[in-house]
């Protein structure tokens, strides 16, 4: 999941820009980000981008659309939450909030 995170977020950020990943844990919860400046995402599209086959930008070549749904799969398989805040043109955060409970 945070490979395919951190992936998009390289892709979507152009030369110059900047894409951090980090990590805390909250109680039972380990909250991961994976923050970009790249071009961001309409608030419209934000539920698109987990479905199977969706890509903001049709015409690119590179990939089928799948990684982001791959990751909502994921988060649903293993009972996490993905969040997602985005302004176009300003870049976006990607959240995974994993249940870490059992891992003590």
């Amino acid at each position: 999941m945070i490979g395919n995170l951190t992936r998009n977020a390289v892709k979507f950020t152009g030369a110059g820009g900047k894409v951090l990943l980090g990590c805390r844990r909250f109680g039972p919860v380990v909250r991961i980000e994976v923050h970009d400046t790249g071009t961001g995402i309409p608030s419209q599209r934000l539920r698109d981008i987990f479905e199977a086959f969706h890509r903001l930008e049709p015409l690119r070549s590179d990939g089928l659309g799948l990684g982001l749904y791959v990751v909502r799969r994921a988060a649903e398989l293993l009972q996490h939450q993905i969040e997602v805040r985005s302004t176009v043109g300003r870049g976006s955060c990607f959240t995974v909030l994993a249940n870490a409970s059992g891992y003590d």
